[in-house]
């Protein structure tokens, strides 16, 4: 993890968070360098605080363009919808 230091946690390239910032406590911007997701948490100063983007249900590491959730838990998460969707049609 990068840090406190605006600097991408995969190039180690500097980060311009604050003209990507959209007053949210939670923010993900594509580093200028490598372009890469990188996952911006604000904090109450604000600091802006980089790391790599995880899925929030598995906490692996998200790849290129998965934005929320890894390959995996989004067929998860789909094959979940689907079964709601067949239970709510019975």
């Amino acid at each position: 993890m990068a840090g406190f230091d605006e600097k991408c946690p995969f190039c180690n390239h500097e980060i311009d968070c604050r003209a990507a910032w959209d007053y949210q406590t939670e923010f993900i911007v594509v580093c200028k360098n490598c372009e890469r997701d990188v996952q911006v948490a604000v904090r109450s100063e604000p600091v802006f605080e980089t790391s790599k983007p995880s899925c929030p249900m598995c906490n692996k590491t998200l790849k290129v363009g998965d934005r929320n959730y890894c390959v995996g838990c989004r067929e998860k998460l789909s094959a979940l919808s689907e079964n709601n969707k067949q239970q709510a049609a019975k």
